[in-house]
């Protein structure tokens, strides 16, 4: 008894940890990033003159600066920073009129920018309505 249930403990804290440690699935640009981007900052950041000279219409505009978007290290990123500001900082982005990013968004956002911030080559943003269902739906 004492060997088989040896056993079964041993086959279970394996199936834990296999579990535990499962790492969530890659960010994926074109299904995740594009449509947040283009819905929550090409607004203000695209155009003519993006404000703040930060441009994320194209791949270019967007990594001009590495500062600003720091590939494979969130932490060394002020677009991750200015994200995750709490909503009564003045820096926080998007604006707090404009409609705060909810914690799901801005774990996304750091997730895509610790991968590498992939942007396939092509690919170009354009800003998009943010639906309000109240008025835009019903």
């Amino acid at each position: 008894m004492k060997i088989r249930d040896g056993i079964v403990a041993g086959v279970s804290l394996g199936l834990l940890g296999v579990f535990s440690g499962a790492a969530e699935a890659a960010v994926d640009f074109n299904k995740q990033i594009k449509p947040l981007l283009e819905v929550h900052c090409v607004s203000c950041h695209g155009g003519k003159k993006p404000k703040g000279k930060f441009s994320l219409e194209t791949k270019a505009g967007a990594f001009d600066d590495p500062e600003i978007i720091n590939a494979g290290k969130p932490g060394d990123s002020v677009f991750v920073e200015l994200c995750e500001l709490a909503e009564d900082d003045d820096d926080v982005m998007p604006p707090t009129k404009e409609g705060l990013l909810n914690k799901a968004q801005q774990k996304l956002l750091r997730q895509w920018v610790q991968e590498g911030a992939k942007w396939p080559a092509g690919v170009k943003l354009t800003a998009q309505k943010k639906a309000r269902f109240v008025k835009d739906v019903q």
